[in-house]
């Protein structure tokens, strides 16, 4: 059969040329979207990641200023623990459960207990890191708690005298458990509004 038509001519040879053009414009087009998609999602993750250092930053900030806060007062440079005990269940019931203990060291690594128990933490890292080392501060590794059983880390700050001679740690055992999901709120919260408004 033979088209004789311009008309159908035209029809027949501009239909598969313009099919062949969207086609090629169609894989352009979902390429381009998947790069861009790809670099969305990858600067969505570095900003989730960006404010979860932020906020740990933050919070690591607030244990060492409470810490600080605590190793001024003559409550804890007295080494009397009827004086620092009672301001140590203040705080740990202020904290609503992100702190599990508070610690009074002496310079020899004698834990204050104000009992009969004894324990020497000298060998501790955290302790030598801010006794001898000259640290402002330090934590221990994540450990399990003999009293809780959950995980936790020790946070130390020194404790100086009038002198400014360090005399001491002050310490707060912290509760991983809780710690996280306060931190994990923020990026919750981020991600989320991330879902929603995109």
């Amino acid at each position: 059969m033979k088209i004789r038509s311009v008309r159908a001519k035209l029809l027949l040879y501009f239909i598969p040329v313009s099919v062949v053009v969207l086609i090629i414009g169609a894989v352009i087009v979902g390429v381009l979207a998947k790069d861009v998609t790809f670099e969305i999602g990858q600067n969505s993750m570095e900003s989730i990641s960006d404010i979860a250092i932020i906020v740990i930053q933050e919070w690591i900030t607030g244990i060492k200023n409470e810490l600080r806060n605590l190793s001024i007062t003559d409550v804890v440079r007295s080494f009397d623990p009827k004086r620092f005990n009672p301001r140590f269940q203040e705080a740990i019931q202020e904290s609503k459960g992100l702190y599990e203990t508070f610690i009074v060291v002496d310079a020899n690594g004698e834990v204050i207990t104000g009992t009969d128990a004894k324990a020497n933490i000298r060998d501790r890292s955290y302790f030598q890191e801010v006794m001898f080392q000259g640290k402002d501060f330090a934590m221990s590794n994540a450990v399990i708690s003999g009293a809780s059983n959950a995980p936790v880390i020790t946070c130390v700050y020194p404790i100086f005298d009038t002198a400014k001679k360090r005399v001491g740690i002050v310490g707060a055992t912290v509760s991983l458990k809780l710690s996280l999901i306060h931190i994990s709120e923020p990026t919750r919260l981020l991600s989320i509004s991330y879902a929603v408004f995109s």
